[in-house]
């Protein structure tokens, strides 16, 4: 099974783009699986065959966009808009599912146009746009017209400044950064706002928070039965882990701290000897009984990279399910790739294939979802407790970890032993493989994910992500997390 997942970060501000093209046997889907069903409401149909306007590469660029179009240029957009929102996003039948008005959409965007006197303004279509889908959370998702739209949310965590320790019934607060909060305060709220932390052997201490998708600074709770109002600020695990200079050397790279081996990846899309390197190092860690998985801020790439690298150490990795929206659209987005200025193989076969299914939808155009099987059902090693490493894997992760780096997280989980420290990733990755289309006139770039992606067994919603066995909140994880590994017995997590 071959995947290929793409990312784009911009500068500070990350735009997510994943692709997830699999080489492998699909089968189309002979009864909607109860976990899809409020994913797929049709699993084929029969549509209209339409002409689109395709990127003529793999990410997509924007184009400069007219100030103004007539009506006859607006409602052939309008027309195109809606083409492609049924045939090429794979998130709409559950966002629709889920209250978001999509025909409310088109019927709004064509009382717009009918009420114009003049020119329409693309600027305002735009606006229409991407107000109706404000209640959708796709961290693939993106408008790019006048200006650029995500639909991207992130449940984040927020924390205070105080540690609690569980004694017998009670929570104690052993460490306070607060003065209304003192030493030896008992926590007498809900238990929701605790977040298991790193502890010694035989304690189980917490930090207290919430999760949240706006911003709070401060949160009421009862201490010794009064309610307290304190003050939390964000999850500083946002912040990043590494020198510049040391992230901009290769992909990965390797130190030890207290003979604990460091394994840090910033991202899976960079130079492909790097990476296959990266897989290949898995060997050289078999007979360690314990290493740190550090995938901090790591934005996806191509999930090759961890599923071998995980193959290569264990012998077992999880399977991904993946679920593909098949159409004359989505498969005119590969066709019309130039296979000359793409130096890889596996993506060229794509594209020829792509090619020939364009040719069949002419003659019987089909809206229909492929349903990838599990290669892995058949085989000898079927769970986790077949893992062939027998070590501890630390896996270190937080809301910069996204797309396949979530997918990493995931098949770290293949490994019996394993421990995930940090906060929950990302959230970004239950819609994928992300293409793109231009609407005819106004030129504004439509990307839309075209599958639909599950991890069996394992909960990451979308904009809420993994979450992890143990809450860090310092900007500095390793050093943390190899002082607990070297104390386990007087460790004490230390507010920062």
């Amino acid at each position: 099974m071959k995947k290929l997942f793409i990312i784009c970060i911009l500068s500070f501000s990350i735009t997510y783009s994943l692709f997830a093209q699999t080489e492998t046997d699909t089968t189309k889907v002979k009864g909607i699986p109860q976990e899809l069903k409020e994913y797929i409401n049709v699993e084929k149909e029969p549509i209209e065959y339409k002409q689109v306007i395709t990127s003529k590469n793999l990410f997509g660029k924007s184009k400069k966009c007219p100030k103004f179009l007539t009506k006859e240029q607006a409602l052939e957009d309008i027309e195109m808009l809606q083409y492609l929102f049924d045939t090429a996003y794979s998130g709409r039948e559950y966002w629709e599912n889920h209250g978001v008005d999509f025909n409310g959409m088109y019927e709004n965007l064509r009382k717009f146009v009918e009420n114009c006197d003049d020119g329409v303004a693309t600027e305002e279509l735009e606006k229409i746009i991407v107000q109706s889908l404000q209640e959708i959370t796709d961290g693939h998702l993106n408008i790019d017209g006048a200006k650029h739209h995500r639909f991207f949310k992130h449940k984040t965590a927020y924390f205070s400044d105080l540690l609690l320790e569980k004694r017998g019934d009670n929570f104690v607060v052993i460490d306070s950064k607060i003065k209304s909060v003192p030493k030896g305060n008992i926590f007498t709220d809900e238990e929701k706002y605790l977040f298991l932390t790193l502890s010694a052997k035989g304690k189980k201490d917490f930090l207290i928070g919430t999760l949240s998708y706006e911003k709070i600074t401060s949160i009421k709770l009862k201490f010794d039965g009064k309610i307290k109002e304190i003050p939390i600020h964000k999850c500083k695990m946002g912040h990043n882990d590494l020198l510049l200079d040391e992230m901009l050397k290769k992909p990965f790279f390797v130190k030890k701290k207290n003979d604990v081996p460091i394994l840090r990846v910033t991202d899976f899309y960079s130079n492909y000897k790097d990476l296959k390197q990266f897989e290949n190092y898995a060997y050289k860690l078999k007979n360690s009984n314990r290493f740190i998985f550090s995938l901090y801020n790591n934005n996806g790439g191509s999930s090759n990279y961890p599923e071998n690298f995980i193959k290569n150490l264990n012998g077992y990795c999880h399977f991904m399910q993946e679920v593909e929206l098949s159409s004359p659209s989505t498969k005119q987005f590969w066709a019309n790739l130039d296979i000359d200025k793409i130096e890889i193989d596996f993506v060229n076969k794509i594209i020829l294939d792509a090619r020939e299914k364009v040719k069949e939808y002419k003659k019987e155009p089909l809206r229909e979802w492929l349903y990838e099987s599990n290669p892995q059902d058949n085989s000898e090693q079927s769970n986790k407790e077949d893992g062939k490493y027998q070590g501890l894997i630390i896996v270190l992760a937080n809301r910069g970890t996204a797309s396949s780096g979530e997918v990493a997280v995931f098949y770290a989980k293949s490994i019996k032993n394993n421990i995930f420290i940090g906060e929950n990733t990302g959230g970004v990755g239950r819609f994928g493989e992300m293409l793109s289309y231009y609407l005819p006139n106004s030129n504004i770039l439509l990307q839309l994910p075209s599958k639909i992606f599950f991890y069996p067994g394992y909960d990451c919603p979308e904009g809420v992500g993994f979450m992890p066995d143990y809450w860090l909140d310092l900007s500095r994880p390793v050093k943390e997390v190899v002082r607990w590994l070297m104390n386990p017995d007087t460790y004490q997590y230390k507010l920062k």
